[in-house]
């Protein structure tokens, strides 16, 4: 019989569940700068088997990480995982689904590794600006680039929601880029992983799309994106009756700005560059609310039309 104290280089698997339970659907593994491993497994029936576990000797015993958030009672039973990132500035990114004071949430929370095991709150950040702070877009893992900036992604079938997410403020802001990024053969967006070149050319895959892409935005430069506030789009008239026109007013146009109408099962009514600041578009044939989305190189703003 071969002891295992005798096999090295990868040539056998060990198993390191002590401390895990019988339920193990996991969907995430992360190291931090102490060697000390986190795991975050999936529970779809939320019963509190799943979450966020923590091992110091090296998946020897694992050991459940509560979580907790300010003004949600008691702790978060976790759902669905997307994401388990470690940033370079030590903290430990964690994005769900879940229940927590018996309704639902969706959540990107982060938190300290020097405080990670502690009965203190995590903090939330915010990924879209949903009505509800706790319902917002559950990222897939972040790759903190070289120079900055953070690129993410949120599967989604609602199209105009999922997509690749980009911060160029560490996580405090968040963009959805979509130009040039295909659908996977599910038609939807998927979660997306990326890696970097050493002059940090960004590359990109996705889940079920057969295309690799590549973006030259966090490559490593000295020109500082222009500090500007972003204006608000004015559209009127609104309501608007069906075929007839209406306009988008925008103050402050970038090169390559798009704008596009969907309906709310997030397909395109309507697309096309934007080259002044005054826009017509005819109103849909079909009753109903529509989105409009405007599309530039440093941001994103969307807004909402009624037609009748």
């Amino acid at each position: 019989m071969v002891s295992f104290s005798l096999i090295t280089g990868g040539a056998s698997w060990m198993e390191r569940n002590n401390g895990l339970g019988s339920f193990r659907g996991c969907e995430g593994i992360a190291v931090d700068k102490n060697n000390r491993l986190y795991l975050a497994i999936t529970d779809n029936n939320i019963n509190g088997s799943g979450g966020l576990f923590i091992s110091e000797d090296d998946g020897g015993l694992w050991g459940k990480i509560p979580v907790l958030v300010d003004s949600i009672k008691g702790p978060i039973k976790v759902g669905r995982i997307t994401g388990l990132t470690i940033s370079p500035s030590d903290s430990v990114y964690f994005s769900f689904s879940g229940v927590g004071s018996n309704f639902y949430v969706e959540l990107n929370i982060c938190k300290s590794i020097l405080d990670v095991r502690s009965n203190t709150s995590w903090l939330p950040f915010q990924v879209g600006q949903p009505v509800s702070w706790w319902m917002d877009r559950a990222l897939n893992n972040i790759h903190f680039a070289q120079n900055g900036n953070w690129h993410s992604s949120y599967a989604s079938i609602t199209v105009w929601l999922g997509g690749a997410y980009f911060s160029e403020e560490k996580g405090r802001d968040w963009h959805r880029i979509d130009f040039g990024l295909g659908l996977s053969e599910t038609g939807f967006y998927m979660p997306q992983h990326f890696v970097e070149n050493e002059g940090g050319r960004i590359f990109m895959i996705q889940y079920l799309d057969e295309r690799i892409y590549t973006t030259d935005k966090s490559l490593v430069t000295n020109i500082q994106r222009p500090d500007r506030p972003i204006q608000p789009v004015r559209v009127f008239p609104n309501p608007v009756k069906r075929g007839s026109p209406f306009y988008i007013e925008i103050p402050d146009i970038e090169k390559g700005m798009s704008v596009s109408l969907y309906n709310l099962a997030g397909e395109i009514i309507w697309e096309e560059p934007v080259f002044k600041v005054k826009t017509e578009v005819i109103a849909p044939p079909k009753a109903g609310f529509y989105i409009i989305s405007l599309k530039g190189r440093y941001s994103e703003r969307t807004s909402k039309i009624t037609v009748f």
